[in-house]
């Protein structure tokens, strides 16, 4: 059985949400390369 959400975490939530940073076509292969290099020793 699953409880209710509090409105103070639908609230963080939703502006979690409307915060985020939304990454364009060219700027997500350039993220990920960038991960990549830091994760190789």
């Amino acid at each position: 059985m699953m409880r209710k959400k509090s409105s103070a975490q639908k609230t963080i939530r939703d502006i979690r949400r409307a915060t985020r940073r939304h990454y364009s076509a060219e700027e997500k292969p350039a993220l990920y390369w960038q991960a990549c290099v830091v994760k190789t020793p």
